[in-house]
C-alpha cells in the first residue's frame, strides 16, 4: 500500500493550500493515477470555486479513463455552488476511487460513495483518514457542533506572564512570530478580543505583514466603553458584544452571522472564560525566552483553576515550532 499512500499524501498536502481560503466549505486535495504516475491533480482554492475533483479531471483530461483518483474527502453527489462531483467522476470513467474519509454533511454522509458504487466505480474509504481528519478540524467542527471552531493563541514570556506589572505587553514575541501571527489571522474567520485589551494597547487586529484577508474583529466589551477612535472601529467589519454574555451565548450568535473558526487573542479574562467553558478546540502557545517576573504581572489564565495536577487540560497532537527566537507549542484540546 504504500505506493497508495503516497499518492494520498500527495493530496492531503495540496488540500492544506485551501486552509484560510474555502470556508464553511471543507479543505480538499485530489490526485489521479494511471499507470503510477500523475496525469492530474488539484484542490479547492475557493469557496464557491471547482471542486478538487473537477480540477484533477480537467489536467487530466481523457488519460482519466481507467485512473485511480486520490481524494480526501469523499465526493459530493448535491447541487451546491457547483454540480456533483459524482456526476463528472462518473462521466470520465475512471475506475476507482480511494476517499480518505466520509463527509459527514446531512447532504453527503456516504450518499457520495454509494453512487460511485452503483455505477460500478470500485471506492474504498479511510486511507490516510487521520491526517485527512487533522486538516479539516474546522469544517467537522462545524458541522457536528454547529458551533465556530476556537483557536485561543498566548503570547508570553517564559515565566509565563503575559504582561509587566504596568500593564505593559509590547514586544513580548519576536517580529518573525508576529507574522506568524497574521498568517493565524488569515486563516480564521474572526478575531476575538475583551475591551481590557482594546483599552490596553489599542491593537489594529488586522492582517498587514503578509498577504491574506484580514478577519472580522470581535469585541467583548463587557459593559466597558470603549472609544470611537479605537483602530478596531476603522470599518464597519467589526462585532461588538455590549453586555456580559456566556461564552457559548457568543460562539452561536457568531455561527448564526457566518462565522466559522475564531481566534482569540486576548486578554486574562477573556482566555480564563473560554477555557473554563470548554470552548477551545486549538491552544497556541507563543513562549519567548524572557523572564518579567512580578506577582502583579499578568498571567494568561485566572479563576479558580484545578486543585491536583491530575486535573489538568492535556493537549493532544502537539508540535514544538521555532520561529526566531521564540518556541511555538502548538496542539488540541478537541478533535472532531
Amino acid at each position: 500500500m504504500k505506493k497508495e499512500i503516497d499518492f494520498m499524501r500527495r493530496a492531503i498536502e495540496l488540500a492544506k493550500k485551501g486552509v484560510g481560503r474555502v470556508a464553511p466549505n471543507p479543505c480538499v486535495g485530489c490526485v489521479i493515477v494511471k499507470n503510477d504516475r500523475i496525469v492530474g491533480e488539484g484542490w479547492h482554492k475557493r469557496f464557491g470555486g471547482p471542486h478538487a475533483e473537477i480540477e484533477a479531471l480537467k489536467k487530466a483530461g481523457s488519460r482519466a479513463c481507467g485512473a485511480v483518483m486520490y481524494v480526501t474527502l469523499e465526493p459530493c453527489c448535491h447541487f451546491g455552488k457547483t454540480p456533483p462531483c459524482t456526476d463528472a467522476i462518473i462521466k470520465s470513467k475512471v475506475r476507482e476511487v480511494f476517499a480518505a474519509m466520509i463527509d459527514p454533511s446531512l447532504h453527503a454522509n456516504s450518499k457520495g460513495i454509494k453512487i460511485l458504487r452503483a455505477a460500478g466505480i470500485r471506492t474504498q474509504i479511510g486511507l490516510c483518514e487521520k491526517e485527512a481528519l487533522a486538516i479539516n478540524q474546522i469544517f467537522l467542527k462545524n458541522v457536528r457542533c454547529k458551533l465556530p471552531y476556537v483557536t485561543l493563541k498566548v503570547a508570553a514570556s517564559l515565566d509565563g506572564k503575559i504582561a509587566a506589572r504596568t500593564g505593559d505587553s509590547t514586544g513580548i514575541s519576536c517580529k518573525k512570530s508576529l507574522k506568524f501571527v497574521h498568517e493565524l489571522r488569515s486563516e480564521h474567520d474572526a478575531v476575538l478580543v475583551g475591551a481590557g485589551t482594546i483599552l490596553a494597547d489599542n491593537p489594529h487586529l488586522g492582517v498587514r505583514l503578509i498577504k491574506g484577508k484580514s478577519p472580522i474583529r470581535v469585541i467583548l466589551a463587557g459593559g466597558q466603553h470603549i472609544p470611537a477612535s479605537a483602530k478596531v472601529f476603522r470599518d464597519k467589519n467589526v462585532i461588538v458584544f455590549d453586555s456580559r454574555r456566556n461564552i457559548n451565548f457568543v460562539l452561536k450568535k457568531l455561527f448564526e452571522r457566518g462565522v466559522r473558526s475564531v481566534l482569540v487573542e486576548g486578554g486574562e479574562k477573556v482566555f480564563t472564560s473560554f477555557l473554563e467553558a470548554g470552548a477551545v478546540d486549538r491552544y497556541i502557545a507563543v513562549i519567548a525566552p524572557k523572564l518579567i517576573g512580578g506577582a502583579r504581572a499578568k498571567t494568561p489564565f485566572s479563576g479558580k483553576g484545578i486543585g491536583e495536577i491530575k486535573s489538568a487540560l492535556i493537549l493532544k497532537n502537539v508540535e514544538f515550532i521555532q520561529i526566531g527566537c521564540d518556541m511555538v507549542i502548538d496542539g488540541l484540546l478537541n478533535l472532531y
